[in-house]
Protein backbone atom coordinates (compact mmCIF):
# COMPACT_ATOMS: atom_id res chain seq x y z
CA UNK A 1 0.00 0.00 0.00
CA UNK A 2 1.40 3.42 -0.72
CA UNK A 3 2.24 5.52 2.17
CA UNK A 4 -0.38 8.51 0.83
CA UNK A 5 -3.60 8.34 -0.04
CA UNK A 6 -4.38 6.56 -3.29
CA UNK A 7 -6.65 8.21 -6.11
CA UNK A 8 -8.41 7.56 -9.98
CA UNK A 9 -9.07 10.37 -11.56
CA UNK A 10 -10.48 9.30 -14.80
CA UNK A 11 -10.31 12.91 -15.80
CA UNK A 12 -6.88 13.65 -15.00
CA UNK A 13 -5.33 10.09 -15.71
CA UNK A 14 -7.29 7.61 -18.21
CA UNK A 15 -7.29 4.43 -16.57
CA UNK A 16 -3.94 4.97 -15.50
CA UNK A 17 -2.41 3.70 -12.39
CA UNK A 18 0.03 2.21 -10.29
CA UNK A 19 -2.38 0.92 -7.66
CA UNK A 20 -5.41 0.12 -9.22
CA UNK A 21 -5.62 -2.62 -11.81
CA UNK A 22 -8.61 -1.30 -14.09
CA UNK A 23 -10.14 -3.04 -16.97
CA UNK A 24 -12.79 -1.13 -18.97
CA UNK A 25 -14.41 2.02 -20.98
CA UNK A 26 -14.18 5.23 -20.47
CA UNK A 27 -16.54 8.07 -21.65
CA UNK A 28 -16.76 11.84 -22.03
CA UNK A 29 -20.52 11.98 -22.97
CA UNK A 30 -21.76 11.23 -19.63
CA UNK A 31 -22.19 14.66 -17.99
CA UNK A 32 -19.99 16.40 -15.76
CA UNK A 33 -19.22 16.01 -11.76
CA UNK A 34 -18.41 18.32 -9.17
CA UNK A 35 -16.51 16.45 -6.72
CA UNK A 36 -14.34 18.60 -3.59
CA UNK A 37 -12.92 21.23 -6.41
CA UNK A 38 -12.70 19.26 -9.04
CA UNK A 39 -15.03 19.14 -12.60
CA UNK A 40 -14.89 15.54 -13.34
CA UNK A 41 -15.71 14.70 -17.01
CA UNK A 42 -14.39 11.20 -17.86
CA UNK A 43 -15.73 8.30 -16.79
CA UNK A 44 -15.07 4.77 -16.11
CA UNK A 45 -18.37 3.29 -18.04
CA UNK A 46 -19.31 0.42 -15.47
CA UNK A 47 -20.45 -2.30 -17.54
CA UNK A 48 -20.44 -6.32 -16.83
CA UNK A 49 -16.54 -6.47 -18.56
CA UNK A 50 -15.66 -3.57 -16.48
CA UNK A 51 -13.17 -4.94 -13.43
CA UNK A 52 -11.22 -3.21 -10.66
CA UNK A 53 -8.87 -4.77 -8.73
CA UNK A 54 -6.53 -3.66 -5.26
CA UNK A 55 -4.45 -4.74 -2.51
CA UNK A 56 -4.51 -3.30 0.60
CA UNK A 57 -2.30 -3.48 3.83
CA UNK A 58 -4.30 -2.35 5.97
CA UNK A 59 -7.68 -0.61 6.68
CA UNK A 60 -8.64 2.28 4.17
CA UNK A 61 -11.94 4.36 3.47
CA UNK A 62 -12.90 3.68 -0.13
CA UNK A 63 -15.00 6.22 -1.82
CA UNK A 64 -16.65 5.73 -5.70
CA UNK A 65 -17.71 9.25 -7.12
CA UNK A 66 -20.66 8.76 -9.42
CA UNK A 67 -23.25 10.69 -11.37
CA UNK A 68 -24.98 12.71 -8.44
CA UNK A 69 -28.26 11.19 -9.48
CA UNK A 70 -27.27 7.99 -8.89
CA UNK A 71 -28.45 5.74 -6.09
CA UNK A 72 -27.58 2.32 -7.59
CA UNK A 73 -26.02 -0.27 -6.47
CA UNK A 74 -21.98 -1.52 -7.42
CA UNK A 75 -20.53 -5.16 -5.77
CA UNK A 76 -17.64 -4.78 -4.06
CA UNK A 77 -15.72 -8.22 -2.97
CA UNK A 78 -19.08 -9.74 -3.91
CA UNK A 79 -21.56 -7.77 -2.01
CA UNK A 80 -24.18 -5.42 -3.35
CA UNK A 81 -23.19 -1.79 -2.23
CA UNK A 82 -25.83 1.03 -2.55
CA UNK A 83 -24.78 4.08 -3.45
CA UNK A 84 -26.56 7.47 -2.26
CA UNK A 85 -26.62 10.67 -4.57
CA UNK A 86 -23.73 9.41 -6.35
CA UNK A 87 -21.42 8.69 -3.90
CA UNK A 88 -20.61 5.70 -2.19
CA UNK A 89 -18.08 5.13 1.17
CA UNK A 90 -17.23 2.03 2.68
CA UNK A 91 -14.45 0.79 4.91
CA UNK A 92 -12.45 -2.00 3.84
CA UNK A 93 -9.98 -4.29 5.79
CA UNK A 94 -6.78 -5.11 4.55
CA UNK A 95 -6.32 -7.40 1.76
CA UNK A 96 -7.52 -8.06 -1.92
CA UNK A 97 -10.36 -6.32 -3.20
CA UNK A 98 -12.13 -6.41 -6.17
CA UNK A 99 -15.09 -3.91 -7.81
CA UNK A 100 -17.22 -5.43 -10.58
CA UNK A 101 -21.01 -4.01 -12.34
CA UNK A 102 -24.03 -4.76 -10.02
CA UNK A 103 -26.14 -1.51 -11.90
CA UNK A 104 -25.53 0.09 -15.25
CA UNK A 105 -23.43 3.21 -13.86
CA UNK A 106 -20.77 5.84 -14.77
CA UNK A 107 -17.79 5.96 -12.09
CA UNK A 108 -15.52 9.34 -12.11
CA UNK A 109 -13.52 9.62 -9.42
CA UNK A 110 -12.02 6.50 -6.47
CA UNK A 111 -10.19 7.69 -3.29
CA UNK A 112 -8.82 5.24 -1.07
CA UNK A 113 -7.75 6.47 2.33
CA UNK A 114 -5.36 5.27 4.80
CA UNK A 115 -7.24 4.92 8.15
CA UNK A 116 -4.01 5.01 9.82
CA UNK A 117 -0.37 6.30 9.39
CA UNK A 118 2.56 4.44 8.06
CA UNK A 119 4.35 5.26 11.66
CA UNK A 120 4.09 3.47 14.83
CA UNK A 121 0.28 3.10 13.87
CA UNK A 122 -0.43 6.75 14.61
CA UNK A 123 -4.78 7.40 14.09
CA UNK A 124 -5.12 9.61 11.65
CA UNK A 125 -7.79 11.15 13.91
CA UNK A 126 -4.70 12.78 16.09
CA UNK A 127 -3.06 14.08 13.04
CA UNK A 128 -3.76 18.16 12.87
CA UNK A 129 -2.82 19.32 9.15
CA UNK A 130 -4.01 22.84 8.42
CA UNK A 131 -4.83 25.33 6.91
CA UNK A 132 -6.43 23.26 4.47
CA UNK A 133 -6.74 24.19 1.08
CA UNK A 134 -3.48 25.77 1.32
CA UNK A 135 -1.23 27.11 -1.67
CA UNK A 136 2.63 27.56 0.03
CA UNK A 137 2.88 26.85 3.87
CA UNK A 138 0.98 23.75 5.10
CA UNK A 139 1.31 23.01 9.76
CA UNK A 140 1.12 19.23 10.52
CA UNK A 141 0.53 18.38 14.46
CA UNK A 142 0.72 15.16 16.73
CA UNK A 143 3.54 13.60 15.43
CA UNK A 144 7.49 13.92 15.62
CA UNK A 145 10.18 12.60 13.59
CA UNK A 146 9.01 12.44 10.21
CA UNK A 147 11.69 11.16 8.05
CA UNK A 148 9.27 11.61 4.74
CA UNK A 149 6.13 13.63 4.10
CA UNK A 150 4.54 13.42 0.62
CA UNK A 151 1.83 15.75 -0.21
CA UNK A 152 -0.24 15.56 -3.22
CA UNK A 153 -3.28 17.26 -4.89
CA UNK A 154 -6.71 15.79 -5.08
CA UNK A 155 -5.99 14.53 -8.54
CA UNK A 156 -2.96 13.04 -7.00
CA UNK A 157 0.13 14.91 -8.07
Amino acid sequence: FPSHDTLANFTASDRVSTFFNITGNLSTTQGTVQHQGLTLTSCLKIESTTLITFTTTQESVLTLVFNPTFNGRIRINGIDRTASAGILTLSLAAGSHQITKRDVCNLYYISLVNTTTNRNDIPISSLSVHPNPTSHRLSIHGVTDIARLEVFTLAGI
